[in-house]
């Protein structure tokens, strides 16, 4: 099927262009019956934060030019795409709304690496409990919940952090033992 039902003319042209390079797929020409359209702006940049700002940009001058938000997209094909232009947007107040992918920030790893940090730079804060929850068992340490509501009580009880705790209560000896070697390195790291 050659025929595209979404796309402008000037966009299958220049489609087509490329498709054209690949020698080894079929030939084939789409084609559309939406007229030409606007047309194709290449735009080259060295760095893919420069790029993004651009993107950024280009979106918010459309928005004051009076196009609604929703009738802007952004199309990559490579997710390490994302963090640059999410950044972006963030940076240049613009709304947005990742479809078919999950936010950089809200990826299960970063939200991990961004919790150990963080108790890394207060391990004995509470404000650092939840990181400590987050973490505390990846990888499995032998944390269980009966373990973690031990530490938990102890923390409240001597009104210390969840990290602090871990040394002061008595959990198994496998996860004993890991935690308190995750506390050393945590403290090590935060140091």
């Amino acid at each position: 099927m050659e025929e595209n039902f979404r796309s402008t003319g000037h966009i299958l042209d220049a489609s087509n262009a490329i498709i054209a390079q690949d020698q080894s797929r079929i030939p084939k020409t789409l084609y559309t019956r939406k007229g030409a359209g606007q047309p194709v702006e290449v735009l080259q940049f060295s760095y893919m934060s420069e790029e993004a700002d651009a993107i950024a940009a280009e979106i918010g001058r459309r928005a004051a030019s009076g196009c609604a938000w929703h009738d802007i997209a952004v199309i990559y094909r490579q997710n390490r795409l994302s963090r640059a232009i999410e950044e972006a947007l963030i940076q240049a107040r613009v709304p947005y709304e990742i479809v078919g992918d999950v936010g950089f920030y809200q990826r299960v790893a970063v939200k991990d690496a961004l919790a150990l940090l963080s108790l890394a730079a207060r391990p004995d804060d509470r404000q650092s409990d939840e990181a400590f929850r987050r973490v505390a068992n990846k990888p499995t340490r032998g944390l269980g919940a009966k373990g973690l509501g031990a530490i938990e009580l102890r923390a409240r009880d001597q009104d210390i952090s969840l990290l602090a705790a871990v040394s002061e209560t008595r959990l198994s000896q496998k996860a004993a033992a890991a935690l308190r070697e995750f506390e050393r390195v945590v403290r090590e790291i935060g140091g």
